[in-house]
């Protein structure tokens, strides 16, 4: 099922903002759905982690695709319910990237209350894009990419 799918576009590099996107020690501080995540290394294809959500479980999450710069794809699951997160970065020009969260769900969860997570997802997504911009511009305004 189909739960989300937005994007945002910024002034950037692919390489600074992929940077930002896969720091997962600093996810917690723009995304506005998880409280932790904890991985044993740099997110490659494979890896395995754990994600505190907020308000929520902790749940095993699993990279399933890694293509750097521009997308990698996540597995959250839970509940018998497996959240799929797309992340994608498309340069429109020099300096501008779109940055594009798409979001599906399989089972219990999508099945029966599907309709709340896409109308909860579609409220909160914009704000986790805008968090994940204005961490990306105070990371550029120190220099640190």
């Amino acid at each position: 099922m189909h739960l989300c799918d937005e994007s945002t576009t910024f002034e950037g590099t692919v390489d600074t903002v992929w940077q930002l996107l896969v720091d997962w020690q600093n996810m917690p501080s723009w995304d506005i759905f998880m409280e932790s995540l904890d991985f044993d290394g740099p997110l490659k294809a494979g890896s395995r982690g754990l994600l505190k959500m907020k308000n929520g479980p902790t749940a095993p999450l699993l990279v399933t695709a890694f293509n750097p710069p521009y997308s990698y794809t996540d597995e959250l699951t839970f509940w018998f319910t497996r959240l799929i997160f797309h992340h994608e970065l498309t340069e429109l020009e020099a300096g501008k990237i779109t940055v594009r969260f798409v979001v599906e769900g399989e089972g219990l969860l999508p099945l029966f209350v599907g309709s709340l997570m896409k109308k909860d997802m579609r409220k909160k997504m914009p704000v986790l894009l805008d968090n994940f911009q204005k961490q990306y511009e105070i990371r550029r305004q120190k220099h640190q990419i």
